[in-house]
């Protein structure tokens, strides 16, 4: 929602401002403005059908530079897209070893100091007082450390992983405005 809104040309179209101001108690209302939106024949790549080559002297395009380049940003989207969704594979498997797993074996790390510090308060003897309160420490902190990688993903890989998601949107629909590019350049060219 935070990307919608700040968009400066998603937060204005009328789809996404009848989503937000449309009463849900208001069904009717509700369903109009949802047919008008999947009336809409300029979705996906067909927007792409609204701009026109320009004309004139001086304007004409090298079709094969052209291609060229289509072929150039294909090949970079489908890259783009195959990496956007191996880091956020990568992205999420990392997370999920930092809430569980790391967590997990610091925290057996930490309950191993604690039995430790267990059995030396078993001792009695007044110079073993420090050396449990230290192992004690060395328990908690350990716990503190578990807790603290459990909440890194929150702190950074979240906010990566919703990016490349918002990413990976965008790039699925490359396929489809490529192959309009292609037909609309070869139809102008034929003019």
């Amino acid at each position: 929602m935070d990307h919608m809104c700040s968009h400066p040309v998603l937060s204005q179209c009328d789809a996404f401002q009848h989503f937000l101001t449309c009463p849900s108690t208001d069904e009717k209302t509700w369903k109009q403005g949802k047919r008008k939106a999947e009336k809409d024949e300029m979705v996906g790549a067909n927007f792409f059908l609204t701009i026109s080559v320009p004309t004139g002297p001086g304007t004409s395009l090298d079709l094969q530079e052209v291609e060229s380049q289509v072929d150039g940003f294909k090949a970079f989207t489908k890259k783009m897209d195959e990496s956007a969704l191996q880091l956020n594979h990568t992205a999420n498997e990392f997370a999920r070893k930092q809430v569980t797993g790391f967590k997990k074996e610091y925290q057996k790390v930490g309950h191993s100091f604690k039995c430790l510090s267990q059995a030396f308060e078993l001792d009695q003897q007044t110079f073993s007082t420090g050396l449990n309160q230290a192992i004690a420490f060395t328990a908690e902190a350990y716990d503190a450390i578990g807790d603290l990688f459990a909440d890194q993903p929150r702190q950074d890989l979240n906010a990566v992983m919703d990016l490349l998601a918002l990413y990976q949107g965008h790039l699925a629909n490359f396929p489809d405005i490529i192959h309009v590019q292609k037909g609309n350049t070869l139809t102008c060219f034929l003019k």
